[in-house]
C-alpha cells in the first residue's frame, strides 16, 4: 500500500514538473513578444494560473498533513484561496475557448486545451468549496479555536522554499521531456547538463528530508558534497566543451534554457549552478561544521 502511495505521489510530481515547464514556455514566449501581444497571447493564463494553483496545493498540503503544525483554519483558508484562484481559471478557460480560438476542441495550445482547463478548474472548486464547507461545519459543531499562527521570519522562509519548489519543479520538468527535445545531432555533449537539471530538485530533497525525516547531520553534509561535487564537474565540463563559446553547446538545450528567448547570454545555465553550488555549499558548510563540534563535545565528554 506505501509503494503504490509513493508509484502515485511520484508520478504526481512528474505530472506536476511537466505542467511547471510547460506554463513557464508560455510565459517567457509571451514576454519575448512583448511588442507584438494580442488576445492569442492571453490563451496561456489558464495554464499558468493552473501551475500556481497546483503548487499551493502540495504547499499547503505538505504544512497540513506532514508538518502538523496548523488546524482547520489554515485547511479553510487555503480552501478559499484555491477556490478562488480555481474560479478566475475557469473565467480565463472559457474565455479562451469562446473569445480567443472560438473552439473548446482545437489544437491550440494543445488538442482540447481550453475543454480540459475548464473541466480541471471546475472540478478543483467542487472540491474547494466541499472543503470550505464541512471544516466550517467541524469548526462550529466542535468549537475549534485557531491554534496557528505564523511570524514574518516563517513566512520569508516559506517563500524561499516554495521558489525554489517551484524552479526546482520546471528543471525537473525539462530533465522529464528529454525524450522529446534530445537532439541525436550534438544531444550527446550535453549529457552531463541535462543530469544537472535534476540537481536542484536533489537538494530540496536534501532540505526536506534533514527537516522532516530526522536531522542527519552527516547524511545532509554527505548530500551536500555530492551536489556541490556533480556541479562542478557539469560547469567545468560544459566550459571545456564549449570552449567558452556558449553557443557551441547549446543547439540541444535550447528547448529548455527559457531565460536566453529574452537575451543574448547564458542566464539560465548560471542560475542552474548557482542554485546547485552555492545552496548546498552553504547547507553543507553549515551542518559540516555543526557536526564537527558534536563530535568535538563528546570527545570533552
Amino acid at each position: 500500500m506505501k509503494t503504490a502511495k509513493l508509484v502515485l505521489f511520484i508520478l504526481g510530481i512528474f505530472m506536476l514538473s511537466i505542467i511547471t515547464f510547460y506554463a513557464f514556455n508560455l510565459i517567457f514566449t509571451v514576454v519575448a513578444n512583448h511588442q507584438a501581444l494580442d488576445i492569442v497571447s492571453l490563451s496561456g493564463l489558464p495554464m499558468i494560473l493552473f501551475m500556481i494553483t497546483l503548487i499551493i496545493i502540495l504547499v499547503a498540503g505538505w504544512r497540513y498533513f506532514k508538518r502538523k503544525e496548523t488546524d482547520l483554519y489554515f485547511a479553510r483558508y487555503y480552501g478559499v484561496v484555491v477556490g478562488a484562484l480555481s474560479l478566475v481559471g475557469l473565467g480565463l478557460s472559457i474565455f479562451t475557448g469562446v473569445g480567443i480560438y472560438h473552439t473548446f476542441v482545437g489544437p491550440y495550445v494543445f488538442n482540447a486545451y481550453p475543454l480540459i482547463m475548464t473541466i480541471a478548474f471546475s472540478l478543483l472548486i467542487l472540491g474547494s468549496i466541499g472543503l470550505v464547507v464541512y471544516i466550517t461545519k467541524v469548526i462550529k459543531e466542535e468549537k475549534i479555536e485557531k491554534t496557528y499562527k505564523g511570524t514574518i521570519l516563517y513566512g520569508l522562509r516559506e517563500a524561499g522554499l516554495s521558489i525554489l519548489l517551484v524552479y526546482a519543479l520546471e528543471r525537473l520538468g525539462a530533465f522529464v521531456l528529454i525524450p522529446v527535445y534530445y537532439s541525436s545531432q550534438d544531444g550527446a555533449v550535453t549529457i552531463p547538463y541535462l543530469i544537472q537539471l535534476l540537481i536542484p530538485s536533489f537538494v530540496f530533497l536534501t532540505y526536506i528530508i534533514h527537516e522532516y525525516y530526522g536531522a542527519n547531520r552527516k547524511r545532509t553534509f554527505i548530500f551536500s558534497c555530492v551536489a556541490v561535487g556533480y556541479s562542478l564537474f557539469s560547469l567545468l565540463y560544459m566550459i571545456f566543451m564549449s570552449k567558452g563559446n556558449y553557443p557551441l553547446t547549446i543547439n540541444s538545450l535550447s528547448a529548455i534554457q527559457q531565460f536566453e528567448r529574452l537575451v543574448t547570454y547564458p542566464i539560465s545555465a548560471i542560475i542552474l549552478y548557482v542554485v546547485s553550488i552555492i545552496l548546498p555549499l552553504l547547507n553543507g558548510l553549515n551542518n559540516g561544521i555543526l557536526l564537527f563540534k558534536e563530535k568535538k563535545a563528546k570527545k570533552a565528554e
